[in-house]
């Protein structure tokens, strides 16, 4: 009988925590499941302490990539070689809670219009001893606003339906760390139904040393080409405008974004608020514009004329600041045409 779950594990020297990963697995309450490890061209003990499991317990099996091909690459082999219906993932350094799959396989089967099930998760700092619990938004309209400002999934803890999994297609490999964003990304594009159990099942470690930590400014720059394509897509679908000046007023502060692209965003907003005569708006979301340039010009402590005004009160930069949006926005608005 072929497995329902099918676990996959990208590896890349895991000598040190990957049995645990393992137990993590074999400790399940559900057992229809099967683990698939790639081994990413490892060269520590990983291998052979991997072996030993597959060794013991058929439901184990391990590829090894002839060269370092990256996280990315090697999830797609391992959704590649997956027999189950629903595709769950963990990381070498990642232990599930023994009721994880239980629940996640019986939600799924209960609420079959769901593509990707997640969960609430703890954090772990081995660094520091800490132990931090970290909670998502739980249904798919919660999902698809978080996903204007952060990864509203966490990857450690999905059950994807595998045929819908395939509809949106593998994982992107252009992608080295963002990956799982740019995925949920499709998922909503697509119309697919999320949701995050509010349980905690997963636990990841997250040290100096984690992969996102090391890669931190490439997950920046991967985040913010994902999100601000998905910000444009969603002005877009939105149907009514009414509610996108409020979440760019409250979001895009607090996002990692360059100044040409909050211009982009609010510039996109702004034609569309124009096209249907809607000046009041149009001139709110103006304001939003400024009071988000002023708001990263603290955090990000550079300077540009138009929050360098807002900070000097320089009268000689005012007629600036009303004439460059408007030909900002013509600019735009000639390249829509």
């Amino acid at each position: 009988m072929n497995p329902l779950v099918s676990v996959v594990c990208a590896v890349y020297n895991g000598e040190k925590t990957i049995k645990n990963s393992i137990e993590s697995v074999i400790a399940q309450t559900y057992t229809q499941w099967e683990l698939i490890i790639v081994n990413d061209g490892s060269n520590d003990m990983t291998l052979e302490i991997v072996d030993e499991y597959v060794l013991s317990d058929k439901r184990i099996r391990i590829v090894t990539n002839q060269k370092n091909l990256g996280q990315t690459a090697s999830l797609n082999e391992g959704v590649k070689l997956s027999t189950g219906e629903y595709i769950a993932r963990i990381d070498a350094d990642d232990v599930f809670f023994p009721d994880k799959l239980d629940a996640q396989v019986q939600f799924m089967i209960a609420h079959p219009e769901v593509a990707l099930c997640g969960t609430n998760a703890i954090c772990s700092d081995s660094d520091t001893g800490i132990d931090s619990e970290i909670k998502f938004p739980e249904n798919n309209s919660q999902i698809l606003v978080g996903l204007f400002s952060h990864s509203s999934v966490i990857h450690v803890s999905v059950l994807i339906n595998k045929e819908k999994l395939l509809q949106v297609g593998e994982y992107n490999t252009k992608y080295h760390v963002a990956a799982d964003y740019e995925l949920w990304v499709r998922f909503a594009k697509m119309g697919f139904v999320m949701h995050n159990l509010q349980m905690n099942s997963v636990k990841f470690n997250f040290t100096e040393q984690s992969f996102g930590r090391i890669n931190q400014e490439r997950n920046v720059n991967e985040f913010n080409q994902v999100n601000l394509e998905y910000i444009l897509w969603g002005i877009h679908h939105a149907g009514k405008i009414n509610g996108i000046g409020s979440f760019a007023n409250i979001l895009l502060p607090q996002h990692f974004l360059t100044f040409t692209q909050i211009r982009i965003i609010y510039g996109t907003i702004i034609i569309k608020l124009l096209a249907q005569l809607r000046l009041k708006d149009a001139l709110r979301n103006l304001t939003r514009f400024y009071g988000t340039l002023y708001t990263r010009s603290k955090v990000n402590k550079y300077t540009h004329p138009a929050f360098a005004a807002g900070k000097v009160r320089s009268w000689v930069l005012y007629p600036f600041l009303v004439l460059y949006p408007i030909f900002a926005v013509l600019k735009m608005w000639k390249v829509k045409r």
